[in-house]
């Protein structure tokens, strides 16, 4: 289980981790992100790997949650093959710009629970 806290005074988003502070090892401070993308994906282990890593599908398209500032709004996201950049797109269908800071990308399972509040 992990998540994120908005910090109002910094209009940024605390990390946390199995309820706890994700601490960055060299710094020893606590993981921000300004803006966070949660994006849901179809995942596998992948078949022989005998550290159960995962595989996980990003080419495609669906929505996503994208949070700045106190806010999270649904947008599209979309990618053409693996070799491509994901494109990320507003209400209006414009690029997504986002704010200046720290963007985290979040991949959830399919199945994955996703909390806003």
């Amino acid at each position: 289980k992990c998540g994120f806290i908005y910090d109002e005074e910094s209009l940024s988003y605390n990390r946390t981790r199995k309820d706890e502070p994700q601490i960055e090892r060299v710094t020893e401070e606590q993981l921000k992100a300004k803006n966070i993308i949660i994006q849901q994906a179809k995942n596998y282990t992948i078949e022989g790997d005998t550290e159960g890593r995962q595989e996980v599908v990003t080419v495609g398209r669906g929505s996503v949650w994208f949070i700045t500032c106190g806010k999270a709004v649904k947008i599209e996201w979309s990618k053409e093959s693996r070799d491509k950049a994901t494109k990320y797109l507003d209400e209006s269908g414009k690029t997504l710009v986002l704010n200046p800071g720290q963007t985290w990308i979040q991949m959830v399972p399919l199945a994955g629970k996703v909390e806003i509040e």
